[in-house]
């Protein structure tokens, strides 16, 4: 993908902005080609756009020319980058779960290849949440990894550099040198693998109207649930469409380009942000073409443009009636026999956002319920 906007539209345009379609223009083998659509789901990621090395968000001094023995992410260490690594002595940057998936494959590989020597330096300090929670982890899978890699430092086949804020690269007598703050240094590295996460590319919307919050660079709404300081991987609380809006309507980032810089994102998450999205994009769109459809072909609508048929317009005269009359009543009893009234916020006609709905549950009376109507939680 290269880029997003809207038909007949650049950023600064607003009347009838809503209702054109969006441009989607996309780079493949054919060249350039465009796409319309009436909704974007930009699940784009953050994998292609790696974090540098350097601690202030900037590369660290040397990193661009050391480029070629610099690996960002998490490569293929027991496969078909199994040759760059071997019998090397490899720096492994980053405090994730990319970089605890690189050290256990490289400590495999130190088993099998003789001379694979193991270096770590993250730039917090050796602590439990380094380790995670072990067999007393809300996630399993990460207490797992937490003892494992605990298990290698204390047999000594892990080398921790805490504390480890790098600033600068160089290249000494065929090896690398890697410094760090307050004179740290770390030397005689061949290789070095980049696991320090990841931005997302804003480019590709920069003709949308989008909001992100100013240090995560995250959805703006999504922002005060997701902070790094504040929480971590299985402490963010469920969410949906709502958080993941922004002013352009119809356009949603979602998975790990919806957290911006924030690392604790997990793909149950992506799954429920989906879920959501595309319920209020697509689904409720399409019940309500299934319902016009449907209503045309019994006769009861003239034409597919008209809102409500002749049984909804009943409805809500039969709700505004009994709602009147439960009113004067005063306020109902629970007693069988005796009226039962439910009133929820927001619930009323006047607004336009409500709904009414009469029903009669065996012996008692009449019950109304003034409900507020929302696409879903």
């Amino acid at each position: 993908m290269i880029a997003i906007t809207r038909a007949g539209f650049d950023k600064v345009k607003t009347r009838g902005r809503e209702h054109a379609p969006f441009v989607i223009r996309v780079a493949t083998s054919q060249g350039e080609r465009e796409y319309l659509a009436s909704a974007v789901i930009d699940a784009t990621g953050t994998w292609s756009q790696p974090n540098p090395l350097g601690a202030y968000g900037l590369p660290a001094r040397g990193e661009a020319a050391l480029r070629a023995h610099i690996a960002y992410g998490m490569p293929d260490v027991l496969g078909s980058e199994r040759g760059r690594y071997a019998g090397r002595r490899v720096l492994v940057a980053g405090a994730g779960h990319s970089a605890a998936g690189s050290l256990l494959a490289l400590a495999t590989l130190a088993e099998q290849a003789a001379g694979t020597r193991v270096a770590w330096a993250i730039r917090g300090t050796q602590d439990a949440r380094l380790f995670g929670g072990g067999v007393a982890d809300s996630l399993p899978a990460r207490g797992e990894l937490g003892m494992r890699l605990k298990a290698l430092q204390q047999a000594g086949r892990l080398e921790l550099h805490g504390a480890f804020r790098i600033v600068s690269l160089a290249r000494t007598d065929g090896a690398i040198t890697v410094r760090g703050e307050e004179a740290a240094v770390i030397e005689g590295i061949d290789e070095i693998i980049a696991a320090t996460g990841a931005r997302p590319n804003l480019d590709i919307t920069r003709e949308l109207r989008v909001r992100h919050d100013p240090w995560l660079e995250s959805t703006d709404l999504l922002a005060p649930l997701i902070d790094p300081n504040e929480h971590s991987c299985g402490t963010v609380r469920p969410h949906g469409h709502r958080e993941l809006a922004h002013p352009e309507q119809g356009y949603y980032a979602v998975g790990a380009k919806s957290y911006g810089r924030a690392p604790n994102f997990l793909m149950v998450t992506g799954y429920e942000q989906v879920r959501s999205v595309v319920v209020r994009a697509g689904g409720r769109s399409a019940r309500r073409r299934r319902r016009a459809a449907g209503a045309a072909a019994n006769g009861r609508l003239r034409h597919a443009g008209r809102k409500r048929t002749r049984r909804k317009r009943l409805l809500w005269r039969a709700g505004a009636g009994a709602v009147g009359w439960l009113l004067r009543r005063g306020r109902p009893g629970k007693g069988s026999g005796k009226s039962r009234m439910r009133l929820y916020p927001g619930g009323s006609r006047a607004g336009g956002r409500g709904r009414a709905a009469v029903r009669k549950p065996p012996r008692h009376g009449y019950t109304l319920h003034v409900d507020r109507a929302f696409d879903e939680a």
